[in-house]
């Protein structure tokens, strides 16, 4: 399966964002009471929706491919040896809307070769869509390829009622309005619906206890201190952090770029960034920022910025860390922190060869004590603040095409929709034991989740570092930064390298996606 590119009786899930929203004001000493954890939920959303008008392609036969990521169901639902975490919620919802449409027919799409990136997606995706297998839904990071023009505009849809939850107007209602700005593409259109958020970051450092009794180190809460902590534990003898699989090799969007450094950074460039003054900073204004200059290493704060993403990688991770295998080191107990996603707390909590106990804590996010180049960050008492999309899903427009047209078109919203409906989320989430939280409202809370949420979480507006716009521009960028890792080129020269691919990548993202540049200032 692909990773993604991160409270206790019944809650609904407008609490839950209202809870972590309020958290921020929660730094000046007021403390709402935590949400707990709700029973697990069984039964699908009933298969009949109220409006029992609505038929699909004119009841004819449509064939609907769907990968649902890690929330595909499994082959069997029986546990074994090889595969002892089964997933059963996607098939019984699947098993609803088939009985509620018989002319429908969903098919799991099963043959997505594992990726860690965007860019290793599109390899995938460009040799589906030729051959006309790719899936009709599918997880695709979002709107990270929106530049490929692949992703039908889900704004019309949205505006349309959910007629599985009762008295819904539109879809839209369903979802706080924050979680679709990263879903968005240039031109403001959303091409992603999420299913899940992440429960605080997509990801988490997962701790050894033992190991930080022994060398009595605490908990790091920024960026400096994490640096520190590692330091202590290397010299105590022990390794200090493994990385994620995918943060393995040097790419410019590594989980240190999108959690820890680049929120400060990004949000001490924000009021310069925000042309429109909206307090957000979309996608267009990303682009005018980095055709005007703003993200290039020939600037101060650029250099610092990506000196404490190699700081990371060239002082603390172990010499030779792409070929470690810090599962086994983790499960020895040698290693004090392994970095992965929410989605690893399962497989953790049923972990038989563990013989310690471990702790998780949020990515530490730069602060301006690091440097005077990044935001001073602030904290929640405790709770997570505005969690992040975790499982989104595009409809593939050159697929629809391919398999039926306009049929399929209807039968991919309505499924979607279908699957949105709050007692569908919750089964699946439960299902997933802590690794995901609902992301419309109304959905239950997994009781694991009960100790991270006593976490203190860095308060993230949601402002992004933007390293290249397209996938060739960042496949370019993540070699010129491998071989500065790796000490094949100096400073110098991967700073003019960098450059130089970034302003490529710009001229040709403004070019392929007709920008109008007209009152910019070009900073190159």
């Amino acid at each position: 399966m692909r990773k993604m590119r991160f409270f206790m009786p019944t809650l609904a899930l407008a609490m839950i964002f209202s809870f972590t929203a309020c958290s921020g004001g929660n730094k000046d000493g007021d403390a709402n009471p935590s949400p707990s954890a709700s029973p697990t939920a069984t039964q699908p959303a009933p298969s009949a929706s109220p409006d029992d008008k609505i038929v699909i392609n004119e009841g004819k036969p449509v064939r609907l491919l769907v990968d649902l990521n890690n929330l595909t169901p499994s082959i069997s639902d029986k546990p074994t040896a090889e595969n002892p975490q089964v997933f059963t919620s996607t098939n019984l919802i699947a098993q609803a809307f088939m009985e509620k449409y018989p002319n429908v027919k969903i098919e799991w799409v099963r043959n997505i070769p594992p990726v860690n990136s965007a860019e290793q997606l599109v390899q995938y995706m460009t040799s589906a869509i030729a051959s006309d297998s790719a899936p009709d839904i599918m997880f695709a990071f979002g709107s990270t390829m929106a530049d490929k023009n692949w992703f039908m505009n889900m704004d019309d849809a949205l505006k349309t009622p959910n007629s599985y939850v009762e008295g819904n107007e539109k879809w839209s209602d369903l979802f706080p309005s924050y979680v679709f700005d990263p879903l968005k593409d240039f031109n403001g259109h959303a091409v992603a619906i999420p299913l899940t958020v992440f429960p605080g970051p997509p990801t988490a450092y997962y701790y050894n206890k033992d190991i930080f009794a022994k060398v009595g180190v605490d908990i790091p809460k920024d960026w400096e201190e994490l640096m520190d902590v590692s330091k202590k534990i290397k010299a105590a003898g022990y390794d200090a952090i493994g990385p994620w699989s995918g943060n393995k090799t040097s790419i410019v969007d590594n989980w240190d770029v999108q959690f820890s450094v680049g929120p400060a950074f990004s949000m001490k460039i924000k009021d310069r960034v925000d042309y429109n003054k909206d307090g957000k900073i979309d996608l267009p204004e990303q682009i005018r920022a980095a055709y005007e200059g703003v993200y290039f290493a020939s600037n101060e704060n650029v250099q610092q910025f990506w000196g404490q993403i190699k700081k990371k990688y060239t002082e603390v991770l172990n010499e030779g860390y792409a070929k470690i295998d810090y599962q086994d080191e983790w499960v020895k107990g040698k290693l004090a922190m392994i970095e992965d996603g929410l989605w690893r707390l399962p497989q953790e909590l049923s972990d038989t060869q563990r013989k310690f106990e471990f702790g998780m804590f949020p990515p530490p996010a730069v602060t301006d004590k690091t440097s005077p180049f990044a935001a001073k960050i602030e904290y929640t008492e405790k709770g997570p603040y505005q969690p992040a999309a975790q499982h989104t899903f595009n409809i593939i427009e050159p697929s629809i095409k391919a398999h039926g047209g306009e049929g399929v078109r209807q039968a991919a919203v309505e499924f979607l929709k279908f699957l949105t409906a709050p007692e569908n989320v919750s089964m699946m989430v439960l299902e997933k034991k802590g690794s995901a939280l609902g992301a419309v409202k109304g959905t239950q809370v997994p009781p694991e989740l009960n100790d991270w949420f006593k976490n203190s979480f860095p308060i993230i507006d949601g402002t992004s570092w933007l390293s290249a716009p397209t996938t060739n521009g960042r496949a370019d960028l993540n070699r010129q930064l491998d071989m500065w890792f790796k000490g094949m080129i100096d400073d110098k020269t991967f700073y003019g390298n960098f450059d130089a691919a970034l302003k490529k990548d710009i001229s040709s993202y403004i070019k392929d996606n007709k920008v109008n540049t007209e009152g910019w200032q070009k900073g190159y």
